[in-house]
């Protein structure tokens, strides 16, 4: 841990220490919520595993996924600038990894779950998630939900774009084609055809677009 307050003389060793930090103990006792403005907590995150199931490599236990856990811990430090601490559980049990996690919980603002198997993450930060007051994430399965969901609605945007972009070409092919006379008409060109054959897809695709942003239901 590298403080933000240099310790160079003996009444600054008093007042981070004791006896100076017993007023601020008292006043977390006091009021629990003070600890994210008095101590670590409000930027600190626990990086939790127990080995089983790390990048590619599979379960290699908690030493072995010691390394991933300290990278990531390294990634929070320099991308977000959050304190996070690489736990490594020398258990598979849900239960323990449960009431571990619950104990440690004060220190931390955020709890990070990391590369542990299925299905027991799932029930891991579920039960964590109902049982702590902090944020609980498990990154592999919630992380890549998140991911691979904002890449579809970017990927439905692009589509959305180009479809509107499309509309006033198809309208005047529209147009264009009912002011023919009936003896006149001709077979539509495969351009113009193409310009045609978007619209339903699009129609339905920005449907299905305002629904999702309105948390509406078909």
């Amino acid at each position: 841990m590298r403080g933000k307050i240099a310790v160079k003389t003996r009444d600054d060793l008093s007042m981070a220490y004791t006896p100076g930090v017993a007023r601020v103990c008292m006043a977390i006792h006091q009021d629990p919520e003070k600890a994210y403005a008095l101590t670590i907590k409000q930027n600190c995150v626990a990086v939790v595993t127990d080995g089983t199931a790390v990048l590619g490599l599979g379960d290699i236990g908690p030493n072995g996924a010691q390394p991933v856990m300290e990278g990531k811990a390294l990634i929070f430090r320099e991308f977000a600038g959050v304190d996070a601490f690489p736990l490594c559980l020398a258990t598979k049990d849900v239960d323990e990894i449960v009431t571990i996690v619950k104990a440690i919980s004060p220190v931390f603002g955020g709890i990070n779950l990391e590369d542990i198997s299925a299905p027991r993450c799932f029930e891991i930060e579920e039960r964590l998630q109902r049982d702590l007051e902090i944020p609980v994430f498990h990154d592999n399965q919630h992380g890549t939900a998140v991911v691979v969901l904002a890449a579809l609605l970017n990927a439905m945007l692009a589509v959305i774009v180009i479809g509107i972009a499309s509309l006033p070409a198809a309208f005047n092919v529209v147009m264009a084609w009912k002011s023919i006379t009936p003896p006149a008409k001709q077979p539509l060109s495969d351009s113009a055809k193409s310009s045609l054959v978007g619209l339903p897809s699009s129609a339905a695709i920005i449907a299905g677009f305002i629904l999702l942003a309105t948390n509406g239901t078909p």
